[in-house]
C-alpha cells in the first residue's frame, strides 16, 4: 500500500528532491554512454604509451560499469517513481559515479607510467577536463559530483606525488588544491537548480490558490445570482396574491363611503380608507423594488 511522505519533511521538499533525481538521471544518460564509449579515443590517445598488463581490465570495468548505470537509467524511467524512493534512486546513481570516478583515477594512473613529458601532461589535463565537464551533469545532484570527482583528482594526484620530476610533483599538490573549487563550483550550481525548482513549486502553488480563489468567487457570484432570480421570481408570483386582496378591501371601503352613514361610521371609514391606501402605497413601493 502506498504511503504518504512523512510529516516530519514538507511534501515540496519531497518533490524538489524527486525532481533534482529525474535531472540527474536525465542528464546521465549521455554521460554514461560517452563513458562507456570514450574508452576507444582515450586509449587511441595512449597508442604510444607504455601501459601495465592490468590497463585492460580497467578498461572493460569502465565499460561495465557504464552499462551498470544504461541500466539503472533504464529501470529508473519504466518504473512510477514515489517521491519517497527519489533518495534512494539518487544514492544509486551516487554510487555508480564513485566507482567510475575511482575507475577513470585508476586508469590514469595507470598510464601515467614511463611515459613522455607529453603523454603525461596529457594525462593530467584528461582528468581536470573530465572533473570540470562532470560538473554540469551531475550538478543536479551534489553528492553524485562528489562521488565522481574527489576519487577521480585524488587517485592522479597521488600518482603525481611520487614523481620525482618537480613539475608534476607540483601538479600533484595543485590539482588536490584545486579540487575544492570545483566542489565549489558544482555545489553553487546545485544550490541554483535547488532555488529554481524551489520557486517553480512555490509559482505552482501560487496558480492553485489563486485559481481556487476564483473558483470560489465565481461560485458566490452565482449563488448571489441564483439568490437574486430566485428572489425576482418570488416577488412577480406573489405581488398578484398580495395587492389582490388590497385591491378587494379599498373597493369594500369605497363601497361603504358611498352608503348614507351616520356620523360616527363615516369617521371610521375614512379612517379604514387612510389605512388602505397607506398601506397599499408600502405594498407597492416593496413589490417594485
Amino acid at each position: 500500500m502506498s504511503q504518504q511522505p512523512s510529516p516530519s519533511i514538507p511534501v515540496r521538499h519531497a518533490e524538489v528532491l524527486a525532481e533534482r533525481v529525474r535531472i540527474l538521471y536525465q542528464q546521465s544518460l549521455p554521460g554514461a554512454i560517452v563513458q562507456c564509449l570514450s574508452i576507444l579515443p582515450t586509449r587511441f590517445l595512449l597508442a604510444d604509451a607504455q601501459l601495465p598488463p592490468w590497463y585492460d581490465l580497467l578498461s572493460a570495468a569502465i565499460v561495465a560499469n557504464g552499462l551498470a548505470t544504461l541500466w539503472c537509467i533504464m529501470a529508473y524511467r519504466r518504473r512510477a517513481l514515489d517521491v519517497r524512493d527519489a533518495k534512494s534512486w539518487g544514492n544509486y546513481l551516487v554510487l555508480f559515479n564513485l566507482v567510475a570516478g575511482a575507475l577513470w583515477g585508476l586508469m590514469l594512473y595507470a598510464a601515467f607510467g614511463a611515459q613522455s613529458g607529453a603523454t603525461r601532461l596529457l594525462i593530467v589535463f584528461l582528468a581536470i577536463t573530465i572533473g570540470v565537464m562532470a560538473a554540469p551533469v551531475l550538478a543536479s545532484y551534489f553528492a553524485a559530483y562528489v562521488a565522481f570527482c574527489a576519487p577521480l583528482i585524488l587517485i592522479v594526484a597521488a600518482r603525481l606525488l611520487q614523481e620525482n620530476d618537480k613539475i608534476f610533483f607540483t601538479l600533484g599538490w595543485y590539482i588536490p588544491a584545486a579540487l575544492p573549487l570545483l566542489l565549489y563550483y558544482a555545489w553553487r550550481m546545485a544550490k541554483t537548480w535547488n532555488e529554481s525548482l524551489q520557486l517553480r513549486f512555490e509559482n505552482i502553488d501560487l496558480v492553485a490558490e489563486l485559481t481556487h480563489q476564483k473558483n470560489e468567487a465565481q461560485a458566490a457570484q452565482k449563488s448571489a445570482e441564483e439568490a437574486n432570480l430566485a428572489k425576482s421570481k418570488f416577488l412577480a408570483a406573489a405581488s398578484h396574491d398580495l395587492r389582490q386582496p388590497l385591491h378587494a378591501l379599498s373597493l369594500f371601503t369605497a363601497t361603504l363611503a358611498n352608503r348614507p352613514p351616520d356620523a360616527q361610521n363615516k369617521k371610521i371609514i375614512e379612517n379604514i380608507q387612510i389605512s388602505v391606501s397607506a398601506m397599499e402605497t408600502l405594498f407597492n413601493t416593496l413589490l417594485d423594488i
